[in-house]
């Protein structure tokens, strides 16, 4: 109780309605819980709002207050959609057999079995329930041993001691997580997951092959009553007494759940040493979504409705005792992916995450398989698939996160109707994951449909999904419009209590202030970030990454260098490959502002082996020609052979990058977004590359390079306004110079994935004074292909001008 009065008293506003029913049902006072109830009706939205109204109306009477809840049922039974008004009939069925009704309660439950086995299975049980406890006071034993049989299975296998032992400890987890214990949730959840594997599951007979995973229920549990079990001797007076004592026990479970603020994976500091927001995949446990306990039986299926089962599940085809029912342990098997799911959400690593919530996958897929959505299964399932999208987009496997989702999408489609709140979910990973791997306008159009989403069915979603924007409008040379993006994000996540979406908000418009190189705002936006900042280390290390870069920025390299060593040391195993590379690159800076180039050499490199790891090519593209430009300038101060050296290095980085992101375009959709990146990522990189070409005084590379851009197709967008190369990049360059670094134009559009065709026209051909003949520009070129994999030019030639 005092876990969940801790949970109530730290919760955010959208879930005081779930912890208050919560509360109530744990409450030994009636008045008390009653008090409770007409606080969560007030404060609460939807499912929850009427679960707490037919929760209330079920203790109304204990009180000796009848009228109050005939009439709470009636008035909430006139908007209510179908799966509420399965939650609202059941109670006054209840209702009726406790006043003595009982052959209205005898009609109402039969009109109530098939509107529930169509929107609400999980009240089947109770419904056939009370129709075998009125056959019975009517005498006609024949009837209720029938109803009695679909009660035990009412499309489901009948439930045990280990489910109700599973559920405790479920709640147990949510409770103490909800109040901040994580430490103490965990070793909740392990202690479910081994009783449920010992209980069920001695042998290891089920057991996949890695340790049962899975994912937390981000969806609510289905709709319940509040109170669970309420002894005969408990009862209040009335004319069929021992009949309400077996009504009342025959509630469903309470619902227990903590909904996380946030579902589409862990949201990430807006910037690391001036990224985009929302750029790096962070690792942040806090941040993952929070673990549930388990559902109660036949829970509902993603949409709010249950997905139809495969032929063979139901009572009527399976009665106890038939020989062909399954002999899996089902229950054991569903227990498992609930718990695992849990697991996976208080994971401390991406990789444990992942094995649990792979092996939330698997059992939940055996579960649909072997009785359909009898368990709530592919809620289970699709939490699990978001889950480990939102782990390995952390590790940054792109395509395998993105494989995920669409496989979330696809469960939410089957089912019957609904589902917004997860599509929106979903849809916001979705973005998010494309706009961290470079895949810009598909990130654009999947954001869009996020946030109408959001607006519509899961306002909480709303400002994560205008950081993801503003990342993608940023990254893309749109800074006007990224500042919209980000003060909308910022105002509703202060409205709605989110400290971490603020701050997120807050670092990224920091960013924006450094780019536009109003060095005091960029403090002063840093300031406010740093002050919200408790216990985040993530979100302290992008802060003193971007105090670092605007030092830097102020011709202060010694100070940046001091941010930067305290950024250093916050680095862990689990810190995201872009925060990581984003704080080597800030030191390069620092070092190279400080005339120490061999050390800023060393953090530039270190920084590339991290893209290059992560397989971040789109941002190794921008790290590529600016380690150039500074090797360039190098060169300049030197003579000989160390001039010569330096200037060949610098070629061999520039020249690839620039041939490749000029190819990106094809990447983009024709239209203004494309010319914005051609002016904002190709241009600077050509511009880098020319002058490699010149420090190594390359004459002839200098004209087959000039008739290659000749020969590129490009459309002329007049409407769009010039674009400086400040723009492009989140980090500075060492004084005098006032450029910045690329590390915010991290993503030219390509990511590592062929996948995603071409938007553009067709690859260009080569261009040759000859075209049999083959120029060094052709080697250079097929370098570029190899090294960032994705096509540059094709292998036709035509003759230059």
């Amino acid at each position: 109780m005092n876990d969940w009065a801790e949970a109530l008293a730290t919760s955010p506003p959208s879930d005081r309605a779930r912890v208050l029913l919560n509360l109530a049902h744990l409450s030994d006072d009636r008045q008390h819980a009653v008090d409770l109830l007409t606080e969560a009706i007030a404060v609460g939205e939807g499912r929850t709002r009427v679960i707490a109204i037919a929760s209330r109306a079920d203790l109304l009477p204990w009180l000796d207050r009848w009228e109050e809840a005939w009439q709470d049922v009636d008035l909430a039974l006139a908007d209510a959609d179908p799966p509420g008004q399965v939650v609202l009939r059941n109670t006054r069925v209840g209702l009726l057999m406790m006043a003595g009704r009982l052959a209205e309660a005898e009609a109402d439950a039969l009109d109530l079995v098939d509107l529930a086995a169509s929107h609400a299975p999980e009240y089947l049980e109770n419904i056939y329930t009370n129709l075998a406890l009125l056959a019975d006071e009517a005498g006609d034993q024949q009837q209720a041993s029938t109803y009695r049989m679909l009660s035990d299975n009412p499309g489901r296998h009948p439930l045990g001691p280990r489910w109700l032992r599973f559920v405790e400890l479920n709640t147990q987890g949510a409770a103490l997580l909800a109040s901040g214990n994580r430490t103490a949730a965990k070793a909740t959840f392990t202690a479910a997951y081994h009783e449920v594997i010992t209980t069920s599951d001695p042998s290891g007979t089920i057991k996949t092959g890695v340790p049962l995973a899975g994912t937390s229920a981000q969806q609510p549990p289905a709709p319940t009553a509040v109170r669970q079990v309420e002894l005969a001797a408990q009862q209040p007076p009335a004319p069929t007494a021992v009949l309400q004592a077996e009504v009342a026990s025959h509630q469903p479970p309470v619902e227990t759940a903590v909904q996380p603020t946030e579902t589409s994976g862990q949201r990430t500091p807006a910037e690391t040493a001036a990224p985009p927001a929302g750029t790096a995949a962070q690792w942040s446990p806090a941040e993952n979504p929070a673990p549930q306990p388990a559902e109660p039986p036949a829970s509902r299926s993603p949409a709010g409705n249950p997905t139809p089962q495969p032929s063979g599940t139901s009572a009527q085809q399976h009665p106890p005792g038939d020989s062909t029912e399954p002999t899996t342990d089902i229950e054991a098997l569903v227990c498992r992916a609930g718990v695992a799911g849990n697991l996976a959400g208080v994971a401390d690593h991406p990789e444990e995450a992942v094995r649990w919530s792979t092996e939330a996958v698997e059992a939940a897929r055996g579960a649909l398989a072997l009785v359909g959505d009898a368990y709530g299964s592919a809620t289970v399932l699709v939490n699990a698939l978001i889950s480990r999208a939102a782990a390995r987009h952390a590790q940054t496997r792109h395509p395998e996160a993105l494989t995920d989702l669409d496989g979330a999408l696809e469960v939410v489609a089957a089912s019957a109707e609904g589902g917004e709140s997860l599509e929106a979910t979903i849809r916001a990973t979705r973005a998010r994951v494309l706009a961290t791997g470079g895949w810009f306008a598909e990130a654009a159009e999947e954001g869009r449909v996020a946030l109408d989403l959001a607006y519509t069915a899961a306002p909480e979603l709303a400002a994560s999904v205008h950081l993801t924007l503003a990342e993608v409008t940023s990254a893309t040379g749109d800074l006007p419009g990224a500042a919209e993006h980000l003060g909308l994000a910022r105002d509703l996540s202060a409205a709605t209590g989110d400290v971490d979406g603020e701050t997120t908000a807050l670092l990224s418009s920091a960013r924006l202030a450094y780019l536009a190189s109003d060095v005091d705002r960029a403090d002063a936006l840093y300031d406010e970030a740093e002050a919200l900042i408790t216990d985040d280390p993530n979100r302290l290390l992008a802060c003193l990454n971007g105090r670092a870069a605007v030092e830097v920025l102020r011709g202060r390299p010694h100070e940046a260098l001091r941010c930067s060593d305290r950024a250093l040391a916050l680095l862990t195993t689990t810190t995201s490959p872009l925060a990581t590379l984003a704080v080597h690159q800030v030191r390069g800076s620092a070092f190279e502002s400080a005339g120490r180039f061999a050390e800023a050499e060393a953090c530039y490199a270190e920084a590339s082996a991290r893209c290059e790891e992560a397989g971040l090519w789109h941002v190794a593209l921008g790290m590529a020609w600016w380690r150039a430009d500074a090797l360039v300038r190098r060169a300049a101060a030197t003579t000989g052979n160390e001039r010569r050296q330096l200037g060949r290095k610098a070629l061999d980085l520039a020249l690839p990058a620039a041939l490749a992101s000029e190819a990106v375009r094809q990447r983009f959709p024709h239209g203004p977004l494309r010319e914005r990146w051609v002016a904002l990522a190709s241009a600077p990189a050509t511009r880098s590359a020319f002058l490699a070409i010149r420090a190594v005084e390359d004459t002839a590379l200098a004209a087959q390079y000039i008739d290659h851009i000749a020969g590129a197709v490009s459309l002329r967008a007049e409407s769009t306004a010039p674009v400086e190369r400040g723009e492009l990049i989140g980090l500075p360059a060492p004084p005098p110079t006032t450029t910045h670094l690329p590390y915010a134009a991290a993503g030219f559009a390509t990511g590592t994935d062929l996948s995603f065709p071409a938007a553009g026209f067709e690859l260009p051909p080569r261009v040759r004074p000859d075209p049999a003949v083959r120029t060094a520009l052709d080697d250079w070129i097929d370098v570029a292909e190899q090294r960032y994999g994705l096509p540059v030019r094709s292998e036709r030639a035509v003759p230059s001008w």
